[in-house]
């Protein structure tokens, strides 16, 4: 059982570390999701189970844990099951209403003196004072008259005690087939994963991932593709720098929608090429600053739901995380612009990848649903969620377009978005990569024993 819950930002990952160690260095023990959160499990039942279990919660407050769901939702739960919230500020922050409501009433801990010592005085306060409200243990009026009957009682329950482990320790050990191997104790440990199964892996957004397991290879790693759309982003930007608009030329007009120009459509309207688009840049990126070799996601390129100062995607994972990817040799169709002797495919090798028309049959096969609907940190970061909202007004449906890979055989700005629910037979359609408001389902190869050492 740990005695504090430490409720935070991955942004503030290193200070939360910090006051972890000074918090266990002073014998109290604590919970802390990066270290302690079981990869493969249930992720909201660890963090539920977790906060049942502790003395005290602590909200590391800051501007990012302030505006994050995951956050709000930790510690929403903790007041409503009666889990003491202390709250130390990391800096200035005006509450958000839904904070405000839950954290009025709670101990915050602001002085720059002293701070950790004042948090450690405060966390042992409530716990001692938790253990004085427990219940005192009975004492029992001794009774000489029937000693006889609880003796044979305990001495009933050593024997079936000495029968069970006769049981587990004696038996005789299965014999392994001779010339077969026997099992590694990581391959013992290493949990069983069937195709449309559904684990956490990795951070995106505050909230850990969670995905489902489209194929399992013969070598035992498995194909996983995220449960929900985890962002709305365009495939790539126009090389122009705005989209639609050239050298004073302005191509949302009529007369000029139709550009047959190829490289005139990747400057207006960006560029279909797997190897060379920007959203493969950003998946592949673990980079606090995400250097793109050509045309940046900008505002003016790209819209509302811009990228190109956000960190990389993998940005929060974890070494052993990262570690866990498996580098995926991809086959991708070439467009009009660029192809190659090898029946016109391109070959990439990456660690994160969006899948391709052909691949989107590992879901069919598995029986897993095309349809996903976006994340509650995707609709919460969607600078453009007007287009979501309206889309499930009109259509009755959560489940919504995002992005494929290859691109269309005949516009090189043009590429493939699985399609809705609404729209029945037709598995996915076209859209221009430059336009911000469809959205993004990584899928990843990952190796787990490389998580169950």
């Amino acid at each position: 059982m740990k005695n504090v819950f430490l409720s935070f930002s991955s942004k503030q990952t290193n200070e939360a570390e910090r006051i972890c160690n000074y918090l266990e260095s002073h014998g109290l023990s604590c919970f802390f999701s990066t270290r302690d959160l079981i990869p493969g499990e249930e992720y909201a039942a660890q963090l539920l189970d977790r906060i049942d279990e502790a003395s005290v919660l602590v909200l590391l407050l800051s501007a990012s844990s302030n505006e994050s769901p995951h956050v709000l939702r930790e510690v929403e739960y903790a007041v409503s099951h009666n889990t003491p919230i202390l709250v130390y500020s990391l800096e200035p922050v005006t509450l958000s209403k839904s904070m405000e409501y839950f954290l009025m009433t709670h101990q915050w801990i602001t002085s720059e003196e002293n701070k950790d010592e004042k948090l450690l005085q405060s966390i042992r306060h409530l716990i001692d004072r938790s253990n004085d409200k427990q219940p005192a243990p009975t004492t029992a009026v001794p009774n000489h008259s029937g000693r006889i009957f609880p003796v044979l009682i305990v001495i009933l329950i050593l024997l079936v005690l000495f029968l069970i482990v006769g049981l587990l320790f004696f038996q005789p050990k299965e014999k392994v087939p001779s010339g077969q191997p026997a099992l590694s104790s990581s391959e013992t440990l290493v949990p069983a994963y069937q195709l449309g199964d559904t684990l956490t892996f990795g951070t995106y957004l505050d909230e850990p991932i969670e995905w489902r397991v489209i194929k399992i290879n013969e070598d035992k790693t498995m194909i996983l593709l995220s449960k929900y759309i985890l962002s709305m982003k365009a495939y790539d930007a126009p090389e122009g720098g705005e989209y639609n608009v050239y050298d004073g030329v302005d191509y949302w007009s009529y007369e000029n929608h139709n550009v047959e120009d190829d490289a005139l459509c990747v400057k207006i309207r960006g560029n279909n090429d797997w190897e060379l688009s920007n959203i493969r840049t950003w998946l592949n990126s673990d980079k606090e600053v995400v250097e793109y070799p050509d045309q940046a996601p900008t505002k003016k390129a790209v819209g509302a739901n811009f990228y190109h100062s956000e960190h990389g995607f993998l940005y929060d994972f974890t070494e052993e995380e990262k570690a866990a990817l498996v580098l995926t040799e991809l086959k991708t169709p070439a467009n009009a612009l660029r192809t190659d002797a090898n029946n016109n495919m391109i070959t990439t090798k990456d660690r994160v990848f969006l899948l391709s028309t052909d691949e989107l049959e590992w879901l069919l096969e598995g029986g897993i649903s095309p349809y996903a609907r976006p994340s509650e940190g995707c609709k919460a970061t969607d600078r453009e969620l007007f287009y979501y909202n309206s889309f499930v007004e009109h259509n009755h449906t959560e489940s919504y377009y995002w992005w494929l890979r290859n691109g269309s055989d005949c516009k090189v700005n043009e590429s493939a978005v699985v399609t809705t629910e609404a729209e029945e037979n037709i598995p996915y359609t076209s859209a221009s990569v430059g336009i911000s408001n469809y959205g993004i389902r990584p899928a990843v190869c990952v190796d787990m024993t490389r998580l169950h050492p």
